[in-house]
């Protein structure tokens, strides 16, 4: 394990080096802050979330526009009359390793982190070879029809029980947002002091159109609604891959947003309440995940975190011919759980044991977790029971990849 500090580059392999902080600095040239088309060459497409205040914003969202804000559609993906399984580690880049980005207990006496703290697991450490070269659950085949119920990847969906305040489900919000004249809602991932992760689809529409009006609501709960001790944050910039914004290419349907730094009830920054979760890169498309989100079409309702336990079931590549895939689960939650993050390492935030046979296979990095490692995105046409996540990776020769995204973010006031 190697956490990246400049300070200690001179001892690392510079190749390895050089190729990752070559896959996490964003030029300049590709962002494209005053909303203009993109072109082919511009690779993360960045602009402000709104012209208007964000005192505009808060006034906008009034109770009764957020009870009346539609769930967000899954972009459509036509199904395949058959998928085949493809390898766990298809579609991750040649030239990087398992990265992760630490996040931060707000409880903790640990100094926030910074990009600088990016944790590179590399070939020479034994953890290595338990990520890559092993495969805990079954790798499975995705069903073939809408009811090939035998060939959805298991899992185990519930409502969250537990306090909504308490680090980590403190990270986890709704999102509320305006798309081509209506009002929607999302869910998201707070990742930074100013950061929140989403899919790209509830930022933009995939046609060159994107979001005003944005506001995401932590711990947001059936007896309030917006929760009167945490409050909302209103989106002053967003990011995303360019060709999602222009092209809806599903396999990259990931995006970030900066909040404002003073929040509906506290004055400070997003992250210094809720504290915000880790994200991986480079992962097998293996994992047994947490997926979360907010979903309100029926019979979900829209008011309470719903959880769902699964393996990373297969993966496909939707057919844009750019070498990125997306990961299958299963998962029924609705509409509205757009953009719900899938953690790995998600673990209670004093009380938490080692394994009993030693390996870090089943409780990764508790010290920096948990982890974002994909965001609800979405459903194959009539396939009710599974949902989808672009694969996260990152590479010095792509760039447009998900730390790419969330570092436009954190360079434009997101951390």
């Amino acid at each position: 394990m190697t956490s990246f500090d400049k300070r200690t580059l001179g001892s690392m392999n510079t190749n390895v080096v050089a190729a990752a902080i070559a896959a996490l600095l964003v030029p300049a040239s590709v962002l494209a802050a005053d909303g203009a088309m993109l072109s082919d060459s511009e690779d993360v497409y960045m602009r402000a979330a709104q012209a208007t205040s964000a005192e505009a914003v808060e006034d906008y969202w009034t109770e009764e526009r957020m009870a009346n804000a539609k769930p967000m559609p899954f972009p459509e993906v036509e199904a395949s009359e058959g998928v085949a399984a493809m390898s766990a580690t298809d579609g991750l880049p040649l030239d990087a390793y398992p990265m992760m980005l630490p996040g931060w207990n707000p409880d903790s006496d640990e100094p926030m982190p910074t990009f600088d703290d990016l944790i590179e697991i590399e070939p020479d450490d034994a953890y290595y070879d338990q990520i890559m070269g092993v495969t805990p659950m079954s790798w499975g085949s995705g069903p073939s029809y809408p009811t090939d119920y035998a060939n959805y990847g298991p899992f185990q969906r519930w409502t969250w029980y537990g306090r909504y305040m308490t680090f980590p489900t403190s990270v986890i919000g709704k999102l509320f947002y305006r798309q081509n004249g209506n009002d929607y809602v999302c869910s998201g991932t707070v990742v930074g002091r100013n950061t929140v992760i989403t899919a790209a689809h509830c930022l933009s529409d995939g046609n060159g159109n994107l979001d005003t009006e944005l506001v995401f609501c932590p711990s947001f709960n059936k007896k309030y609604g917006v929760n009167p001790a945490i409050g909302c944050w209103v989106g002053t910039y967003m990011a995303m891959p360019g060709d999602y914004h222009v092209g809806a290419n599903p396999d990259r349907d990931y995006g970030c947003f900066v909040t404002n730094p003073t929040g509906t009830v506290h004055g400070t920054s997003i992250g210094n309440v809720t504290g915000w979760a880790g994200v991986t890169a480079n992962w097998p498309s293996s994992q047994m995940v947490m997926a979360t989100g907010y979903p309100s079409a029926p019979p979900f309702q829209g008011s309470q975190i719903v959880f769902a336990a699964a393996p990373e079931w297969y993966s496909l590549d939707l057919g844009y011919g750019d070498g990125n895939v997306s990961k299958y689960i299963g998962n029924d939650m609705m509409q509205g759980s757009s953009g719900g993050s899938w953690l790995l390492g998600l673990r209670h935030p004093v009380d938490e044991y080692p394994d009993t046979d030693g390996s870090n296979i089943t409780d990764p990095y508790a010290q920096a977790g948990p982890f974002v490692n994909g965001v609800n995105s979405t459903k194959r046409n009539g396939y009710l029971s599974e949902m989808s996540s672009p694969q996260f990776t990152s590479s010095a020769s792509d760039p447009r990849d998900v730390l790419d995204v969330i570092n436009a973010c954190f360079a434009n006031g997101g951390n």
